[in-house]
């Protein structure tokens, strides 16, 4: 799992984000992908801990470079090892290439999680 941080509303500023998808940063307040969140209108709680699951990872080719893009669950912690689902989301190209390439979560432990 990694910790990410949504920080305030949809910027009309970055075009490329389609209606309804929030920008997601890292610890070190870069963007890195976009977060949609399973209740319409709703976001995550400003006072908790926002944490992304690998789901899956592809590939893309951007400029003749090879991107990876993460795709993910954006979960609390509620305790007692057990996590609840808020959204998904997905790393952006245009923001991941300072991971040279790599996944986010290429430094980061496997753990295994209770989703309820």
């Amino acid at each position: 799992m990694r910790s990410v941080f949504i920080l305030g509303p949809v910027s009309s500023k970055l075009g490329y984000l389609e209606a309804g998808f929030t920008p997601i940063y890292n610890d070190e307040l870069t963007l890195i992908g976009l977060a949609f969140f399973d209740e319409l209108g709703k976001r995550a709680p400003e006072d908790q801990e926002v944490l992304c699951v690998q789901l899956a990872v592809g590939e893309a080719r951007q400029m003749g470079k090879r991107q990876v893009l993460d795709f993910m669950l954006l979960v609390v912690d509620r305790g007692n090892d057990n996590y609840a689902r808020i959204g998904i989301a997905h790393t952006n190209i245009r923001q991941t290439s300072r991971y040279d390439a790599g996944s986010i979560f290429d430094n980061c432990e496997p753990v295994r999680i209770n989703l309820v």
